[in-house]
């Protein structure tokens, strides 16, 4: 296994599946109980430390980033990229994922508002209206009241009559 492994094992193409909570830094990394980084300069096997100025594995890695590789078709990737490449590309898509995500959030949210204040609106009580109609009820009162006064006094006046 290399700098990162399958649960301590070599990397394979035959489990795949769940791969992602099985990775971990090659316990080579921590040898003596603390973290040996210079084993990634010097490689997993050294057997001791190398001179700091070493920087032949470091330029291999700069150099495998580079290095172009090939894919399968039908992946949606270029079929001659490098590493390098394939990053800054997925980091970019990533970024402009989540800002499309954002936007429509955004759009969501704003919509849902406006349906619930809508919805408040419909269901709320109109004072204005509601003061509206109890003075139409107030003044029919009122008027319903001057004319029985009127018909009792014209009931009165032709009963005194008789």
């Amino acid at each position: 296994p290399g700098l990162f492994t399958d649960n301590g094992s070599a990397f394979s193409a035959a489990n795949s599946v769940g791969l992602a909570g099985r990775l971990q830094v090659n316990d080579k990394l921590l040898a003596t109980g603390a973290l040996e980084v210079w084993r990634v300069r010097d490689g997993l096997g050294a057997s001791a430390q190398g001179p700091a100025s070493e920087a032949g594995q470091i330029n291999a890695f700069i150099a495998a980033l580079d290095k172009p590789l090939s894919s399968a078709s039908g992946t949606g990737i270029p079929t001659d990229v490098t590493i390098r490449d394939f990053a800054a590309e997925m980091i970019t898509s990533q970024a402009l994922e989540r800002v499309k995500s954002e936007n429509d959030f955004n759009a969501a949210s704003s919509a849902a508002e406006v349906v619930m204040s809508a919805r408040r609106n419909s269901e709320g009580v109109n004072i204005d209206d509601e003061m509206q109609q109890l003075i139409l009820i107030e003044q029919s009162y009122a008027a319903n009241s001057r004319i029985l006064s009127t018909v009792s006094d014209m009931i009165d006046t032709l009963i005194a009559a008789v």
